[in-house]
């Protein structure tokens, strides 16, 4: 069993993204870290709210980029683990 890692403890052992991504991989399997989560764990993870996971998204859409929040269903959000615990991977 995989244990679960936060961003700030992941944060904490790099500050070079892409080193934080490498490390991100090797902790976590890859098919978990695909996973679709709700906005509200998006949040938690993140230790922010769900709004501003939501304007954070915002911003990088007006930027140009893709959104990264998933439609679920008519009235569901989320988000991939991955993308919540590392905002600035590609």
């Amino acid at each position: 069993m995989t244990r679960c890692v936060s961003c700030r403890t992941l944060r904490r052992m790099s500050t070079n993204t892409s080193d934080l991504f490498t490390r991100l991989l090797g902790t976590v399997p890859a098919t978990e870290l695909m996973r679709i989560v709700s906005l509200k764990e998006v949040a938690r993870l993140r230790g922010t709210s769900r709004d501003t996971v939501k304007r954070d998204d915002q911003r990088r859409v007006a930027r140009g980029e893709p959104s990264r929040i998933v439609r679920v269903s008519e009235r569901r959000e989320g988000m991939r683990i991955l993308y919540a615990l590392c905002p600035d991977a590609e």
